[in-house]
């Protein structure tokens, strides 16, 4: 329950992301997630088994913590300032003590650089320009597999 703000790239504005997540007012984004014991740790499995399903390899380095490393790495790689990047990855700043001053989130100026970053070259996200979030959001989640036409 991060009490500080995350940056989201502009390419989820285009797609209508930021639209529908804003129609929900104070509702969860994944309610049902939400009702579990564990969230994370059930959100991490889940994500594993979709990994899977999709054949990623299976490796140390092919994991759904991975998506946070690489993000890092392409923060580095575009320049963002290694304080920022804690802020946006949800790590702790200080790592001496003149880093524990300042403001103690994101600036609005660094924001919108963070907002505006390149996407990785190498992966099309072109299959996310016409998804249905509100349709996908109605479909529940169900025990085990769904039967097969």
């Amino acid at each position: 329950a991060s009490t500080n703000f995350f940056v989201l790239n502009d390419f989820l504005d285009e797609i209508g992301f930021v639209h529908w997540a804003k129609g929900l007012g104070d509702a969860f984004l994944f309610p049902e997630l939400m009702r579990l014991a564990d969230p994370s740790k059930s959100a991490s499995s889940y994500m594993g088994r979709l990994f899977e399903r999709a054949g990623v390899e299976k490796s140390r380095k092919e994991v759904f913590h991975s998506l946070r490393g690489g993000q890092i790495e392409d923060m580095r790689d575009a320049g963002v300032n290694p304080r920022d990047s804690r802020f946006q990855s949800g790590h702790a700043i200080g790592v001496d003590e003149h880093e524990g001053y300042g403001y103690k989130t994101i600036t609005e100026t660094r924001a919108r650089e963070l907002a505006r970053l390149p996407l990785n070259p190498s992966i099309d996200y072109s299959v996310f320009r016409d998804l249905d979030f509100a349709k996908m959001a109605k479909r529940k989640r169900t025990m085990g597999r769904q039967r097969q036409p």
